[in-house]
């Protein structure tokens, strides 16, 4: 047993002192789900401008509810019924579904929002994609690839205030069990401070190239579909492993060692199909790794391997309904994919590599390095 005073800094490494930490605290009511509730909602529920300081003078006083995804271009064409099927976040719809992630039906203006952007910069800063023809410019490329990097960083800010609060959470938990949450607490809160530096690394030349009007500070790899492919999704990522499910990379909690990043967009434009995944060239040697293998891939194969990757690697994805009820007995498989890393983080690569499934989902034409 730890023998501490009362004023003593407190064990679990929070910064309190002991006696306004962990003295007492397995004897405390244990944390009540109306409770946990109330911290989710508390921190991911925020409101702000994600613009540089320098821009915020600009910011309007409205937050919207800004879609990552573009409405009018990739969500209405998988749309049925004004609704599509994406993983509604939050403490309910796990508790509902027994702690599954499972598809459900979302509004196409409620899909794949944050209220990262005032509506001034929601408007200004993507009107190259949502006012112009995508023509495949640096410039489009790299405002695709902003704004799930934003969401990303907005998304992992949250998270980390709430793992933060979650320290309380051993409250009534006897000292072994305490010991044991504490230590998952202060993992899980390393990972997400290195993986926020990380993201704000990306962010910060990203932002300096939209600045200056260049948009030259990102390499990028452009898949055109067939047709727009029957799932929507963008975010960001270090991928450690390819399409293929070979490892690529290792990621662990050395701060000194920044992993490759990629920025990925499934998306549909002018009622084209296009993936595009962007990346800074300092993280070409990981990434290249990636894209090597979509490119040395047949490209009857690919589709169904990026659909696997999709599913196993993103949670900001959303399909179409009759898609959905058109694979029937592969339903429960994109299930087994979406849960990949929720349990302590545990993927199993063999859901990539084994897979030989056909899902029709994504079909492409051809591809372009753009460097």
């Amino acid at each position: 047993m730890i023998k501490l005073g009362r004023n003593d800094r407190c064990w679990c490494e929070s910064g309190k002192k002991y006696k306004n930490c962990h003295l007492g605290r397995d004897k405390a009511a244990p944390y009540s789900s109306g409770e946990a509730h109330r911290l989710l909602k508390t921190f991911t529920n925020t409101s702000k401008c994600s613009v540089p300081e320098k821009l915020r003078k600009e910011c309007n006083s409205r937050i919207v509810k800004a879609h990552t995804l573009s409405k009018g271009n990739s969500l209405k064409s998988i749309a049925h019924e004004g609704h599509v099927l994406g993983i509604k976040h939050g403490l309910g719809g796990l508790e509902k579904n027994k702690g599954r992630i499972v598809l459900e039906r979302i509004g196409i203006n409620q899909a794949s929002t944050f209220t990262g952007f005032c509506s001034h910069h929601d408007k200004e800063l993507f009107s190259s994609i949502e006012d112009r023809p995508f023509v495949e410019s640096r410039e489009q490329c790299t405002m695709l690839a902003y704004r799930p990097l934003i969401r990303e960083i907005y998304v992992k800010e949250a998270n980390y205030k709430v793992m933060e609060e979650s320290r309380n959470f051993d409250r009534g938990m006897s000292f072994p069990e305490q010991l044991e949450w504490a230590r998952m607490s202060q993992i899980n809160l390393k990972a997400a401070e290195l993986s926020l530096q990380d993201l704000s690394h990306i962010k910060n030349k990203v932002e300096i190239s939209i600045e200056e009007r260049k948009y030259n500070v990102l390499n990028h790899f452009i898949l055109r579909l067939i047709e727009p492919p029957k799932i929507m999704a963008c975010g960001v990522h270090g991928p450690f492993v390819d399409i293929n499910g070979k490892d690529i990379q290792n990621i662990d909690l050395d701060e000194n060692v920044r992993p490759a990043y990629v920025a990925v967009n499934l998306i549909a434009l002018d009622g084209k199909g296009y993936m595009i995944f962007s990346w800074l060239p300092e993280d070409d040697e990981v990434i290249m790794r990636f894209i090597s293998s979509i490119q040395e891939c047949p490209i009857d194969f690919i589709g169904d391997k990026l659909t696997k990757y999709t599913f196993t690697f993103f949670e900001n994805i959303f399909c179409s309904e009759v898609w959905w009820e058109k694979i029937g007995g592969l339903q429960e498989r994109v299930n087994e994919m979406m849960m990949q890393g929720v349990i302590m983080n545990i993927y199993n690569f063999s859901s990539i590599e084994n897979d030989s499934n056909n899902y029709q989902a994504i079909n492409v034409q051809s591809m372009t390095l753009l460097r």
